[in-house]
């Protein structure tokens, strides 16, 4: 067939699948609801967190102000990632009008880009209590999920916590938001996480399980009626959000369906930083009388510190 039947081919068809392309990019993306969404032309992001005074200083009238440090904690450092996915659109594809199935061909490389974007979001999660990890006031980095030393506390309390390995129930959720209520800062003060609003974020199977200890008017886990202070209905009831995430479970560990989280999405850092939104196009294949029709996305993710986020393996 000419070069002059493809070019009319992509000049006709081009907006159709890009639209196509568009409905599949958009599929799934709960993941998004855990993550700050920002736009980025640098190279590589940087975060550096400043440990403010945790008190005030008291003088007397007439003495002079004491002046409160504020000390530098860490920089962290992120490097963007490019993705391409590419769909070949055969001649016989065009010549017998397939224009349907074309489409799903592209709306399906807007899926698996979505789809690797997920698991990238949720890698973060289910391997914070391994190999991702935050910095850490030993000098070390380490695992987001865990046991973090205080950078500049001292005293007998020089370290905080913010994972376990407990069940999803209604006493482990309880312990879990306590410990997110008691969070420490660098001094080793007091600086409470989910005073608002709490994401609890659960794999498929802990669903109900999640559903029912937030929104049952009794703890659903117990036999004595006691009334559950989750569910937002008593005058002091949180505002807890369940947040289930299919693919959390994509991960070799045992505790793929038992893992479970807390998030204050108000303060907690999670980034997802946009390089280069998708961009698509459609070129001739110098090789053969087929189209090809093209996108790229550039991005990266970005968890500076462990504050504001609570883990558990469930084992």
């Amino acid at each position: 067939m000419s070069q002059t039947a493809r070019a009319e081919f992509m000049e006709q068809m081009e907006e159709t699948l890009f639209k196509a392309y568009g409905l599949g990019f958009n599929y799934a993306n709960q993941w998004e609801r855990v993550y700050r969404i920002e736009d980025s032309q640098k190279m590589a992001e940087e975060i550096e967190e400043f440990v403010h005074p945790s008190v005030v200083v008291q003088t007397d009238e007439g003495s002079p102000l004491a002046r409160l440090p504020i000390r530098k904690a860490y920089l962290t450092r992120v490097v963007h990632l490019t993705f391409t996915g590419e769909v070949k659109i055969t001649w016989e594809f065009i010549r017998d009008n397939k224009y349907r199935e074309i489409e799903k061909n592209i709306w399906g490389l807007g899926n698996a880009i979505q789809r690797k974007i997920y698991k990238d979001a949720m890698a973060l999660f289910y391997n914070g209590f391994s190999s991702v990890t935050v910095p850490d006031g030993s000098g070390t980095p380490a695992a987001l999920y865990g046991t973090h030393n205080l950078k500049f506390a001292t005293g007998s309390v020089t370290t905080d916590s913010n994972g376990s390995t407990a069940a999803l129930n209604s006493d482990n959720f309880n312990t879990a938001v306590t410990d997110m209520l008691e969070t420490l800062d660098e001094n080793g003060d007091v600086n409470p996480f989910g005073m608002g609003k709490l994401q609890l974020i659960v794999p498929p199977k802990l669903k109900k399980q999640a559903l029912q200890i937030i929104h049952s008017p009794y703890e659903a886990d117990t036999m004595n009626n006691a009334i559950n202070v989750f569910n937002g209905a008593t005058k002091d009831g949180w505002d807890v959000e369940v947040v289930c995430l299919p693919l959390l479970i994509e991960t070799t560990q045992a505790y793929k369906n038992t893992q479970w989280y807390l998030r204050d999405p108000a303060m907690a850092e999670d980034y997802y930083f946009w390089r280069e939104r998708p961009d698509t196009w459609m070129v001739n294949d110098i090789n053969s009388l087929g189209v090809l029709y093209q996108c790229k996305v550039a991005y990266s993710f970005m968890i500076p510190t462990w504050r504001g986020k609570w883990g558990s393996k469930g084992q």
